[in-house]
């Protein structure tokens, strides 16, 4: 049986592409070296056959002549015809070599050699191959005569074919022996390893859980070896690679605060993680799988459904409510999805779920402390707003009193001294007057309670108003101010108020933070539509913090500068929401050592071009860019 067994494996050598092809190639190559081979044998072979036909018409004439009759003439015809009945002889001429006439017997030969005495063997064969001559000068038969043969050689053709049909026997035997014993050693040194890998490939394919059982063996000692070493190497390395895969996988899933759920095809709980199981307070998933939890409340009117038969709806990712227990139902954050298996169909529906009850109290409280923090600014805001009017009214008192004593409108005072007092009384409460206006109008900001007096506004005049307040203050500190306003600037549709207060504010910190001999300049014109105003100073600059820390209410940038003037840090805030209520926007741009630019900018729906009409809101009918 083990012959019968080696022939059905070398059966199967045969049916292999490869084989087949690799035999084919063998055989084709076969084939054309014996065919290049071939050509030189038949001719060798025809050539043989031609000298063999020659030496038997020459043994032919010299039985003729052997015979006697060369000295008459009609006796030598006479036995040449005799010969020739008995050979492969024509016909022939003998010409005498003393020059008596010629002697003809049978077919008369087409060759005629000139002079008969040539001392040369000439041969000529028929253009069909059936007939052959010879000439044999007269040397050759003893000095008598020269001797031409006309030769049978129609039998030489049937000599070849049946020599080219013994070749090419020889030649199909040998290429099939040949071709099947290569393909059969292909197949068993070639073939049959790659069989073997190639099925122990599919084999893993199948069963990819445990890859190293599919190891081939019977390893060579060629390269066909090495590739089964490397191969066995491969399975190795991805079984060993899968398990660790598993076992990460397996470790960051158990170990994982979120509850993880699978479910199969049906809506069978096959897994659930340690945080699954506490959720649901169990410590057995067969005995979770058999009370059916979790459920999805969808409604507390209606049944809940299984998280299987829920998960089976779709991916999806949203908060829902879970009953974990029969007594107990949490709030959860549930992200699902599903692996598809072969043809697309899911074949594993599976779960992450999350208990948000804590984060939902969190939440709580945090809405709870905004709305708090929030009643706590509006009531901050409330209270300035209450003491801002409350103490203005006692500030003016003070500011028309002191006034009134220090210009002495009733007579003297008496004293020097009480004079001075009355002048520092008028300054700190026109001071904190000012102080007050800017807490009242940050309040009013706060508290949305702001609101705009808008009318037609001359920038240029605003900004000449602005750099005479401001200009005694600059004199002091010996800093230059220089001015650059586009001529023909449209009036700008906004609160007066505001807008000097903003050019105020933005001019007193330039020359606040600007050392001696520096200088503040202020620009004015359209850009894309709107306006632009740029109030840039080469004071002390700050850094990307210290914008921010100026920016924010009751922020001061510390510098040895500030101590010359008293501040509460709501210059720059109070700029910005004034922009703001404008629609504009503000952009403070800073280097350390180097300066300060500071760019409001107002769009263009707050320009007003010549002829332009106000609406009964106070509020221009059209705007347009200018």
């Amino acid at each position: 049986m083990a012959w019968f067994r080696n022939l059905r494996t070398y059966a199967g050598f045969l049916r292999s592409r490869l084989a087949r092809r690799v035999g084919s190639a063998v055989f084709l190559s076969i084939l054309v070296i014996e065919a290049i081979i071939l050509i030189p044998s038949y001719l060798n072979y025809e050539r043989d056959l031609l000298t063999r036909l020659e030496l038997e018409g020459r043994a032919t004439i010299m039985t003729l002549f052997q015979m006697g009759h060369h000295a008459d003439p009609k006796e030598l015809k006479r036995g040449a015809v005799q010969v020739m009945e008995e050979s492969r002889l024509l016909g022939g001429a003998l010409y005498p070599v003393f020059g008596d006439p010629a002697i003809l017997f049978g077919e008369v030969p087409v060759l005629r050699p000139n002079p008969p005495s040539e001392s040369w063997v000439v041969r000529e064969r028929s253009a069909d191959g059936n007939v052959y001559e010879v000439y044999w000068p007269g040397t050759e038969f003893g000095n008598f005569y020269a001797v031409v043969v006309r030769l049978d050689a129609s039998w030489i053709a049937g000599e070849l074919a049946a020599f080219v049909v013994r070749i090419l026997g020889l030649v199909l035997l040998i290429s099939t022996f040949v071709t099947l014993v290569t393909m059969f050693i292909v197949g068993r040194l070639v073939i049959g390893p790659v069989l073997r890998l190639h099925q122990s490939a599919v084999a893993a394919a199948e069963n990819p859980s445990r890859p190293d059982d599919y190891l081939v063996t019977g390893e060579q000692n060629d390269e066909l070896g090495e590739v089964t070493r490397a191969f066995n190497r491969m399975l190795s390395d991805v079984a060993s690679t899968q398990r660790q895969e598993i076992a990460r996988v397996v470790a960051m899933t158990e170990n994982s605060i979120a509850g993880n759920f699978a479910y199969d095809a049906a809506g069978r709980l096959v897994y659930c993680n340690r945080a699954a199981l506490a959720l649901c307070a169990s410590d057995d998933p067969e005995r979770l799988e058999q009370r059916g939890h979790p459920k999805v409340v969808v409604d507390e009117s209606q049944d809940p459904v299984t998280f299987g038969e829920y998960l089976r709806q779709g991916p999806s990712t949203e908060e829902l409510m879970l009953r974990v227990s029969a007594d107990s139902t949490v709030p959860c954050l549930v992200s699902s999805n599903c692996l598809h298996g072969e043809g697309g169909a899911p074949s594993l529906y599976f779960a992450s779920v999350l208990d948000v009850t804590e984060m939902h109290a969190y939440r709580d409280r945090l809405e709870k402390q905004n709305f708090e923090l929030e009643a706590a600014s509006h009531a901050k805001s409330q209270f300035l707003a209450n003491m801002s009017h409350e103490l203005r009214t006692p500030l003016n008192a003070i500011i028309g009193f002191s006034e009134v004593m220090t210009q002495q409108v009733f007579g003297p005072l008496g004293n020097d001294r009480y004079g001075h007092y009355a002048e520092d009384i008028h300054t700190s409460a026109v001071h904190l007057l000012s102080i007050i206006g800017d807490v009242l109008d940050l309040a009013k900001i706060e508290a949305d309670k702001a609101e705009l007096s808008e009318q037609q506004v001359d920038i240029s005049d605003a900004i000449a108003a602005c750099l005479r307040i401001v200009g005694a203050r600059a004199e002091e500190g010996q800093v230059g101010l220089e001015t650059e306003i586009a001529p023909g600037l449209p009036a700008l549709y906004a609160d007066e108020r505001l807008i000097k207060q903003i050019l105020l504010n933005l001019l007193s910190n330039a020359i606040k933070f600007t050392p001696e001999q520096g200088t503040v300049k202020i620009h004015a014109g359209l850009d894309g539509g709107g306006l632009r105003i740029v109030v840039r100073d080469t004071g002390i600059g700050m850094s990307e913090a210290e914008i921010e820390k100026a920016l924010s209410p009751f922020g001061q940038v510390e510098s040895a500068l500030t101590r010359k003037h008293q501040g509460t840090g709501l210059g720059l805030p109070l700029v910005k929401s004034f922009v703001e209520l404008h629609g504009g926007t503000l952009l403070v741009t800073s280097t350390k050592g180097a300066g300060t630019t500071v760019t409001v900018r107002f769009g263009a729906k707050r320009i007003l071009q010549p002829g332009v009409e106000r609406g009964d809101t106070g509020r221009p009918d059209v705007m347009q860019a200018g």
